[in-house]
């Protein structure tokens, strides 16, 4: 019992991250009373998709408080690639209940935004990929987002830029502008497209690879993030 013990509480998903408790003989990331205490958009922020221009619709899961803030932070910065796949699940179950599903059904690629290659070898992976991954296997698990594909080669970022946590709004839009590129723009002309990001904070990233996607002939680009600032 004590060696089972000592080899739950050394592997990643040994411990839940928010309230330390023990994952014993599961899958799962975070315990889910913790999940179930994740706060969740409303208003502008709702976890929806936004009427209006179809190019510009963003659906966020939950709140960029409180926990999720840990979570974000270990995702990025504690080598926790498992963690990371484990809420792109979260996420993409929470797509699956949308009303508005023929978006989804109708989907042709989804495309994770990228890190610059500095990034991949400081952090080691994608955040964003791999919640890509799983979210088009739980869209799939619904029927959804069949004919779709995670692109992790088409759009890329070209210059390595100062982290945005670190910059007023300003500064964030000046920062990445310009800084991504589309590698195969015959891949995503006249496709509809899923973008997909962890955080939305002033939107400037996301904003700069959706213009970028667009500008090589997307029909359309539907942003989702794990979190999303209050507005």
């Amino acid at each position: 019992m004590l060696e089972t013990l000592k080899e739950a509480l050394f592997i990643e998903n040994g411990r839940c991250p928010i309230c330390k408790r023990v994952l014993f003989f599961t899958k799962d990331h975070i315990c889910i009373d913790c999940v179930k205490k994740l706060e969740r958009p409303s208003g502008r922020e709702a976890a929806e998709m936004f009427p209006g221009d179809p190019s510009k619709r963003r659906h966020g899961v939950y709140l960029y408080k409180g926990n999720i803030k840990e979570i974000t932070h270990l995702m990025k910065f504690d080598n926790r690639p498992g963690l990371c796949s484990f809420m792109g699940k979260l996420v993409g179950r929470e797509l699956a209940l949308l009303e508005r599903q023929d978006e989804l059904e109708e989907l042709d690629l989804i495309i994770p935004v990228p890190l610059h290659l500095n990034g991949i070898k400081e952090r080691g992976y994608n955040q964003s990929e791999l919640m890509a991954m799983e979210i088009k296997s739980e869209l799939s698990k619904k029927n959804l987002a069949l004919r779709s594909k995670v692109a992790i080669d088409v759009l890329v970022k070209t210059r390595d830029t100062p982290h945005q946590r670190d910059l007023k709004k300003s500064e964030r839009l000046v920062n990445v502008k310009d800084a991504f590129e589309i590698k195969n723009p015959e891949m995503i002309r006249g496709r509809k497209v899923l973008l997909v990001d962890d955080i939305c904070t002033t939107g400037a990233t996301v904003h700069a690879c959706r213009e970028a996607i667009l500008k090589e002939g997307a029909s359309s680009v539907v942003v989702v993030v794990m979190a999303v600032v209050e507005i």
